[in-house]
């Protein structure tokens, strides 16, 4: 029998629903995988253990009766991440966008469909009550008493799959802690505003002067954190608001969210060095973790997006720092 995965991010093939339940098992997991469809059973399960989520990403081609809960003291949400819903959860059949709450000691039961794909997030309820706070002022017993469906939109849960997959998508890669830490403060707080904004529950916006106020108080805290890890609920936090609030301030103010603005002022530290160091910066892979830019394809589209040139082309016309003699300001390019 396969050995449960227990390294940051390892993907496996399962050839029975046994295998499964006992790599889930071996993390705490108290479950049970019945396969209720006829042939051969095929499945493919990656897990990824970050920092403070272990995220999951899974695919199975043979119906499935599940039935189990997370770790004692963790919550889990489950997600579907292909075209299809989730299944029949307990006697209701979920729709395209609905995902499902799991609290320990409640052993739900869900029947999965063919080609049954999902992503799951465990963490720590203790963790996940602070982000709902963090991000949407909520309280967790209030929007979420028991494990049960809760619908998303569909922006919503396309994001939190795209992230979740950034870091549990089959393939490993070397990705920086700084990079960790934002994707798993983005995934937290797209669930906390995907929990609330179904009911009605987001914090409203404040008064115009209010938002310019924030959005000055965030951009210092960005200004001075730039090369660290930035997890949008800690700049939130800096500002005195919820992320939605900030995120509506920024909007207002700026007209951009507060992810897109640390991202062009990234993109604009790396052009920089780019411009200034050459190949002296290193690769370019490197250089995009060196400033938070995790993920090097997007980083070569939005540098491109945004400068109208590869990373590459502004490297091999870079200049050094020093300035030509007799010639104030101007820069010594290469020959």
């Amino acid at each position: 029998m396969n050995r449960p995965p227990s390294q940051p991010c390892v993907s496996v093939r399962a050839v029975d629903c046994s295998q499964i339940a006992d790599w889930s098992r071996a993390v705490g997991w108290d479950i049970e995988y019945q396969q209720i469809s006829r042939g051969t059973f095929d499945a493919w399960f990656c897990v990824a253990s970050c920092q403070e989520l272990r995220l999951t990403n899974q695919w199975c081609n043979r119906e499935m009766v599940i039935c189990g809960c997370p770790p004692r003291d963790m919550l889990a949400m489950v997600l579907p991440s292909g075209r299809d819903h989730l299944g029949v959860y307990e006697g209701r059949t979920l729709g395209r966008y609905d995902a499902v709450g799991l609290f320990p000691g409640d052993g739900r039961v869900l029947c999965s469909p063919p080609g049954f794909r999902t992503c799951t997030v465990s963490i720590s309820r203790a963790r996940f009550e602070a982000a709902l706070w963090h991000h949407a002022r909520y309280d967790l017993s209030a929007r979420l008493p028991e494990s049960q469906p809760f619908a998303l939109s569909p922006k919503r849960l396309h994001k939190l799959a795209a992230t979740i997959c950034s870091l549990a998508g089959g393939e490993p890669r070397p990705v920086g802690r700084a990079a960790i830490v934002e994707l798993e403060d983005r995934i937290l707080q797209q669930l906390a505003l995907g929990l609330c904004e179904a009911q009605g529950d987001l914090e409203q916006p404040r008064r115009r002067g209010d938002r310019a106020e924030y959005v000055r108080r965030a951009r210092d805290y960005i200004e001075a954190h730039l090369e660290q890890a930035m997890p949008l609920s800690q700049v939130a936090a800096h500002a005195g608001v919820s992320t939605r609030t900030l995120e509506l301030s920024f909007r207002n103010v700026i007209g951009t969210t507060p992810t897109a603005y640390i991202r062009t002022r990234r993109l604009n530290k790396a052009r920089r060095r780019l411009l200034e160091e050459g190949r002296m910066a290193g690769t370019l892979a490197e250089l995009a973790l060196e400033h938070g830019l995790f993920h090097f394809g997007r980083f070569s589209r939005d540098y491109r997006a945004l400068f109208g040139e590869l990373p590459s082309e502004t490297r091999r016309r870079s200049y050094p720092v020093h300035r030509s003699p007799g010639k104030p300001g101007a820069p010594n390019r290469h020959p």
